[in-house]
């Protein structure tokens, strides 16, 4: 059996970097038009939607993160919608896009940090996409191949060795419990692109939609660049019989821009000009 999989997560949408589609009208009818960065990263989302075939797509997975929720430690300061009904709405503008790419596909979501998402505010939109229920863990077969979504995972310096850490973690699981072991375990939350092969498994990171926030450029401004993007998974159990990783992938990135401006203030008023200059270059 083979399926390929559109895997994206971390879409924070709500926040003043996350995505909002051009033109959004609140519950309460007022305009939100879209900030530079966020004009940014709308051009990549529909550069990348539509880059890929339509209706190639069997599986859509939202790993988690969909909306940036209240930012209660932030006193909602990064947020350009302060209404969960409002972000929830939004989100469903931008996967409404995908589900008219791609008709026929399967949707399954993931849960994302409580501090950013809760089930009950996302339950009522994932009842319109999928047949699944929305939980913390998601796993699945495809054929003598199993998959594994799941939003969070361990941070540090280094991308690859969290995940080789939810290998074996997994494996550890599987010999002393004698639960099921998988062959790809996708996780989010870390907004960085990554993967750790272990003979027929993997572990990936997926990139995110999100630019850099306050949070990640607190201890330097380049401390923590997120990557942007999408991935497509293509797993293949006939690969196994011959011994091989039954999962390939491709990966839809884009450039993170340096923004000129120096303090949130200034992004607010749109002076971010790296974001704008990349936008005149997509639009061009």
């Amino acid at each position: 059996m083979r399926k390929k999989i559109l895997a994206f997560g971390d879409m924070h949408s709500g926040s003043f970097y996350g995505l909002l589609p051009p033109d959004f009208i609140d519950v309460r009818g007022n305009p939100h038009g879209q900030a530079p960065g966020q004009k940014y990263l709308w051009d990549c989302w529909t550069e990348m939607l539509g880059s890929i075939p339509p209706g190639s797509i069997d599986m859509v997975a939202v790993v988690g993160d969909t909306i940036d929720g209240k930012q209660p430690k932030s006193n909602g300061e990064p947020l350009t919608l302060h209404r969960l009904e409002d972000q929830v709405d939004a989100a469903r503008v931008v996967l409404e896009g995908v589900r008219r790419r791609f008709p026929t596909a399967e949707w399954v979501f993931v849960e994302g940090t409580r501090y950013h998402e809760t089930a009950d505010v996302l339950r009522p939109l994932v009842k319109e996409f999928s047949r699944w229920p929305l939980e913390q863990t998601q796993r699945f077969p495809v054929g003598e191949a199993w998959v594994q979504l799941h939003h969070e995972v361990g941070g540090g310096m280094y991308k690859s060795t969290p995940l080789e850490r939810e290998i074996v973690r997994d494996l550890l699981a599987a010999g002393r419990h004698k639960w099921q072991d998988h062959h790809v375990l996708v996780r989010a939350h870390r907004h960085c692109w990554g993967g750790w092969f272990e003979g027929k498994r993997v572990a990936i990171s997926l990139p995110c939609w999100q630019l850099q926030s306050e949070h990640a450029t607190r201890r330097s401004p380049a401390g923590y660049v997120a990557d942007i993007g999408t991935v497509i998974l293509t797993v293949d159990d006939s690969l196994l019989r011959q011994g091989m990783c039954p999962v390939s992938f491709k990966e839809y990135l884009f450039p993170h821009p340096q923004s000129n401006a120096s303090s949130a203030t200034a992004r607010s008023l749109g002076e971010a000009s790296g974001w704008t200059e990349r936008c005149r270059r997509l639009s061009a």
